[in-house]
């Protein structure tokens, strides 16, 4: 019994041993496992595209102009989707794009062929001047393979669009010289997705019901313009104050009018009216778009 005993406890140690060494060899090598820090674009000879012309339309969308070129015999599948990266020292970084391309897929296969798509981005910013770049990803058919590439133009921002201040005294005079001895208090409302509408009133301690007719007497203009009418006001960003206004006019409910989850309406209000304060004086504001 004694000697039994011995060996099984051998053999334990041995097989223990075993177990660490074996999970040890097949653990993958996290050096391997790095994420890159920058996305290397992947480039295919004689497959690029060219940047016509870039424009704003109606909705707040930029319209980006593109012009595929083949000059390969190889057969070229292209799609809606496309990123917009800025150059910020040494690296690129990624601009966010809440919508992106809306156009379809299409096809072309011959050798010399251009083909001329339009891609489309709401919500866009681009409030750095600087240079940027337009990444489209298309694939290239390697026997009954696709292999993924990248076709990217670079464009220089070098100037805003301003808001003339004169013209849109003209066309809302009633948000011009209000009392603001206690602040403004700035309402958005929206109609659609990407639709934004904003208002100000002077500041008034007791919450406005969202049928106020003053509310209701609002002419709506864009963020662009609202922060061209806050520029004209002496004010702190601590003295107006931000309201999400559902208008009575619209079927629209916003995604702080729904609450998830563990989230109450007042969190989903304040996170909404946070997101606005960004629009109006953070990293977008001055931005060629709302």
């Amino acid at each position: 019994m004694k000697h039994f005993k011995k060996a099984i406890f051998s053999l334990a140690i041995l097989a223990t041993v075993s177990c660490l060494v074996f999970t040890g060899c097949t653990l993958p090598d996290p050096l391997n496992n790095k994420v890159p820090e920058e996305t290397v674009l992947q480039n295919y000879e004689g497959i690029y595209i060219t940047l016509e012309s870039i424009s704003k339309a109606e909705f707040d969308q930029t319209l980006f102009n593109v012009v595929w070129h083949n000059e390969t015999d190889e057969e070229v599948t292209y799609g809606e989707k496309f990123t917009i990266e800025y150059k910020s020292g040494e690296k690129w970084v990624a601009v966010d794009l809440e919508e992106e391309d809306i156009s379809t897929s299409k096809y072309f296969s011959f050798q010399h062929q251009a083909d001329a798509t339009r891609y489309i981005a709401k919500d866009l910013d681009l409030s750095e001047c600087g240079l940027y770049r337009f990444i489209i990803p298309f694939s290239v058919k390697d026997g009954n393979e696709s292999i993924s590439y990248q076709a990217w133009a670079e464009f220089n921002v070098t100037s805003t669009p301003t808001v003339d201040v004169d013209a849109l005294r003209e066309q809302c005079p009633e948000y011009f010289g209000l009392d603001t001895s206690d602040g403004l208090d700035v309402y958005v409302w929206q109609l659609a997705q990407y639709s934004y509408s904003f208002g100000v009133l002077p500041h008034s301690d007791q919450s406005r019901d969202w049928l106020d007719r003053d509310l209701r007497s609002l002419k709506a203009v864009s963020a662009k313009e609202m922060r061209a009418i806050l520029s004209t006001y002496d004010l702190k960003e601590s003295d107006i104050y931000i309201h999400a206004w559902y208008n009575p006019i619209s079927s629209y409910l916003g995604y702080w009018q729904l609450c998830g989850e563990g989230e109450s309406f007042e969190e989903k209000e304040l996170a909404y009216e946070e997101s606005i304060r960004k629009m109006l004086f953070g990293t977008w504001a001055n931005s060629s778009q709302e």
